[in-house]
This record gives C-alpha cells, sequence and structure tokens, in this order.
C-alpha cells in the first residue's frame, strides 16, 4: 500500500510540474485557435509556438512530417495554395503601393 501512494505522490508532482509548464507557455501568448483569431496573426508567433509543441511532443514531428509530405505531393492543393499566395501577394502589393502614392499626395498639397 505505502508503494502505491508513493508512486502516485511521484505522478502526481509529475502531472503537476508538466501543467505548471504548460501555463507558464500559454500565458506568453495565445496558442491553438485563439491564436488564430486575430486579425493580424504575427507569424513569427505562430512559429514560436509550433517550435515550442514540437519540442514537448516528440511524436508530432512525425505527423507534421507526413502531413507536410502528402500536402506537398498533392498536385491540387498546391495549385490552390499557389493561387492564394498570388493573390495575397498582388492584395499586397496594391495596398503598399496606394500607400506610397496617397503619401506622395498628401507631401504636393
Amino acid at each position: 500500500m505505502e508503494r502505491q501512494s508513493s508512486a502516485r505522490d511521484r505522478l502526481q508532482k509529475k502531472l503537476k510540474k508538466k501543467k505548471e509548464q504548460r501555463s507558464k507557455g500559454t500565458s506568453e501568448s495565445k496558442t491553438g485557435i485563439d491564436a488564430l483569431d486575430n486579425e493580424n496573426p504575427d507569424i513569427f508567433q505562430m512559429i514560436s509556438q509550433v517550435q515550442n509543441i514540437l519540442r514537448t511532443n516528440p511524436e508530432m514531428v512525425a505527423k507534421v512530417s507526413n502531413c507536410v509530405n502528402s500536402l506537398m505531393s498533392n498536385s491540387d492543393i498546391m495549385s490552390q495554395l499557389t493561387s492564394q499566395i498570388e493573390s495575397v501577394q498582388s492584395q499586397t502589393l496594391q495596398t503598399s503601393t496606394s500607400g506610397v502614392e496617397e503619401a506622395a499626395v498628401s507631401k504636393e498639397s
């Protein structure tokens, strides 16, 4: 009986320690779906969160690798992704050039 309680105590301490580590990581920044709800998500913050998750869960590396490989091998998905990236780039160029033109016009006035 004493062995069971000591083993249980050790496991509870480990769980408590893991919960504290997780709470420290989530208190610094949002994770999961909440991070995607922002209008202007910070890509570097998202990459950092992914790296932290992969460090704490090495099995995810294999899962992510398989997922990326299957996405890269699917030509339909890659063509959709390419067209979406091109549209975002063109929108970004349009807004950045219009901002420059507006600034130039306001300086002339």
